[in-house]
């Protein structure tokens, strides 16, 4: 019996060859090949999982991969003083959103919407909560490479932070905290001011998906700046500010 469920994938359609691409969310069901079990007795508050196995039990804490140990918390760090708002970002979707390690395929994503010309293999998927990575794969990679795709999760999900509810943005500008002395204490302050100040239901992405162009090749440049040695942060802002990657406040 196949399991499905339900993620998010935002995508972006050109309408008309003289219009700018129009960002959409749309939900896609999501099927392994594989024999899978289910839980519970109706489908609505049913237990899933895939062979066997709970979906709970794929989340895994990304920041225990060397990929990440070695390559993007050193990069944190170095960001953390040229641009410490996209390092608090980053330090944020690395231990605020559930990373599923699943043993499945995932769904591909068109190469016109990726704006690729050559076949490519769909490791990773997020919504504005959860990251889904196909184990199978990552687990055949090098070390550099997994980290090459967990930093161009962490900046897709930079790009959809601003479509997350005020309570989630406020305790990622807190991150920035860390980066001062006593910053844990002061983040830890600030985290709690965030959940009473900011209810969860208020501002979810479900309730207005502002229609913003998103450039696959853009998020890919950044990555592609962010994994050398001498990073240029210029360039950066400017491809932040010129395509609405996001919006940070001075």
């Amino acid at each position: 019996m196949k399991t499905q469920f339900l993620i998010l994938i935002t995508l972006f359609i050109t309408v008309q060859s003289c219009q700018q691409p129009k960002e959409i969310v749309r939900e896609t069901v999501v099927v392994s090949d594989r024999s899978q079990q289910t839980g519970g007795t109706d489908q609505v508050g049913g237990g899933n999982g895939i062979d066997g196995i709970p979906l709970d039990a794929f989340i895994q804490d990304v920041q225990k991969n060397s990929g990440y140990k070695n390559k993007i918390e050193p990069l944190i760090q170095k960001l953390s003083i040229s641009f410490p708002q996209l390092a608090a970002d980053m330090y944020h979707l690395s231990h605020q959103r559930d990373w599923y390690f699943v043993p499945g395929k995932l769904e591909s994503i068109s190469q016109n919407i990726l704006g690729t010309y050559a076949p490519t293999d769909q490791i990773a998927l997020q919504d504005t909560n959860k990251i889904w990575i196909d184990k199978n794969q990552f687990n055949v990679m090098s070390e550099d490479n997994q980290a090459v795709l967990i930093l161009h999760e962490l900046i897709m999900g930079v790009r959809l932070m601003q479509h997350k509810h005020k309570q989630d943005q406020c305790i990622a500008k807190a991150a920035i905290l860390l980066f001062s002395e006593n910053g844990a204490e002061k983040y830890s302050k600030e985290k709690t001011f965030c959940r009473n100040t900011y209810p969860m239901i208020e501002g979810t992405v479900n309730e207005k998906f502002d229609p913003k162009a998103i450039n696959y090749d853009k998020i890919r440049r950044v990555v592609s700046i962010l994994i050398q040695d001498e990073i240029d942060i210029s360039e950066i802002k400017a491809i932040f500010k010129n395509y609405k990657i996001r919006e940070y406040e001075d």
